[in-house]
């Protein structure tokens, strides 16, 4: 991450692979919350061997909420950033583009006529609906048929279109279809079918875990929509991890919250806003020190 080299000015930064991505193990029957916040307390206790400032991003918002709530002792301080709080419950996700993406996956997993996820994601992602809104065929002429092209060409890699400049995010959308499956990135395409049947949140209730709180936590939020001003798109989609009510219960549900709103960003406010993001950890460090 781009923030690194900054942050190890200030922090002795310790960046885990959750189970599923990196280099870390591959076994679904790790893949829960619980399992997963449990050996990160084993980590702290092993290797780091005092209270922490713990900062986690979008699922990882979610992990570090838990392992505040249920490991205090070890956790000093909370960033959670951007965490899709309450819009992954079961009520609510599959009205999420991430419930959707999450949905592709599994459908993907249990079919056998396309065997690369890439070229399947491709067909069947929701933003398709948000490049058509003008009623052309934008997705297929734009992202489509210039990826297949690519990928016919130089075989089952993720596609790098140099014409689109990055501003663009086109390759941006390729990028992100990278999985452990097709040989592409680490990243196990099972970890994300344990959110659409949701058994990565076994025996994890947000509200209740949020509450139990006791360290200092900040919040932060990315902007909604510039154009429309809105978390949601016209079908009623949310297209963000949480929309302005979730972070504000997130904050009142923390004893002792704080939160940071109107990042200019999709949901990677660290890639997208690093000094920003930077300065919120200090803020924490800062608060911390005058305790």
């Amino acid at each position: 991450a781009k923030v690194y080299p900054q942050l190890s000015q200030h922090f002795h930064i310790f960046a885990v692979d959750c189970y599923g991505h990196g280099k870390s193990t591959k076994d679904p029957a790790l893949y829960t919350a619980k399992r997963l916040v449990t050996d990160f307390a084993l980590l702290i206790e092993d290797k780091i061997n005092e209270p922490v400032i713990v900062s986690g991003h979008s699922s990882g918002a979610l992990l570090t909420a838990l392992l505040a709530a249920e490991s205090s002792e070890l956790v000093s301080g909370i960033i959670l950033e951007d965490g899709p709080f309450f819009s992954t419950e079961p009520e609510r996700a599959p009205e999420t583009f991430a419930g959707l993406d999450f949905e592709v996956i599994h459908n993907f997993l249990n079919q056998t006529d396309e065997t690369n996820y890439t070229r399947y994601s491709l067909q069947h992602n929701y933003m398709k609906n948000l490049f058509n809104a003008d009623g052309n065929d934008n997705w297929n002429n734009i992202v489509v048929k210039p990826a297949l092209n690519y990928m016919d060409k130089h075989g089952e890699v993720i596609p790098i279109i140099w014409y689109y400049p990055p501003k663009l995010g086109i390759n941006s959308i390729y990028a992100l279809t990278a999985n452990l499956q097709d040989g592409t990135s680490n990243y196990d395409l099972r970890f994300g079918e344990t959110f659409y049947n949701y058994s990565w949140f076994e025996d994890f209730d947000q509200a209740t875990t949020l509450s139990q709180i006791k360290c200092p936590a900040f919040v932060m939020h990315v902007a909604p929509d510039k154009e429309t001003g809105s978390y949601y798109d016209d079908n009623g989609i949310l297209l963000a991890a949480m929309d302005d009510k979730d972070a504000d219960r997130v904050t009142e549900l923390i004893p002792n919250a704080t939160l940071y709103s109107g990042f200019e960003s999709m949901h990677d406010i660290h890639g997208d806003q690093p000094d920003e993001f930077i300065q919120v950890l200090l803020d924490m460090k800062n608060l911390l020190e005058e305790d």
